[in-house]
C-alpha cells in the first residue's frame, strides 16, 4: 500500500533521561506534516532491545484513566506504512541510534 499523500517535515522531541531497563524504551514524541492538510504532534518512539524501532500513535487519557485514541490508522496496513515511512524519515535525519 502506499500513498500520494506526502508526510514530512518529520521531527523528534527526544525524552528526559529515564531509566535504561525499560523495554521497550521510550524515545520521544514525533510530529509530521501529512499532505498540506494536518500536522499530528504526539506520536510516540521506541527502542527495542533487538534494535527495531517502533512508533505508536497519539493517544489521550481521561480523567477516569481510560486511554482514548486520538489518532488511528484505516487499517492495519494503512498503520503500518505510516509508520514505515515516519522511520524511514527518522533514519534519514539520523534520529535513530
Amino acid at each position: 500500500m502506499t500513498s500520494d499523500l506526502p508526510i514530512r517535515n518529520v521531527r523528534l522531541v527526544p525524552a528526559a533521561e529515564q531509566a535504561r531497563d525499560v523495554e521497550p524504551l521510550f524515545v520521544g514524541y514525533v510530529s509530521a506534516t501529512f499532505g498540506e492538510l494536518l500536522v499530528i504532534d504526539g506520536f510516540g518512539l521506541y527502542a527495542w532491545p533487538d534494535g527495531r524501532f517502533s512508533i505508536s500513535f497519539p493517544t489521550r487519557k481521561s480523567p477516569n484513566g481510560k486511554v482514548h485514541r486520538t489518532v488511528r490508522a484505516t487499517s492495519k496496513r494503512a498503520r503500518y506504512e505510516v509508520e514505515r515511512r515516519l522511520l524511514l524519515a527518522l533514519e534519514r535525519q539520523g534520529a535513530l541510534r
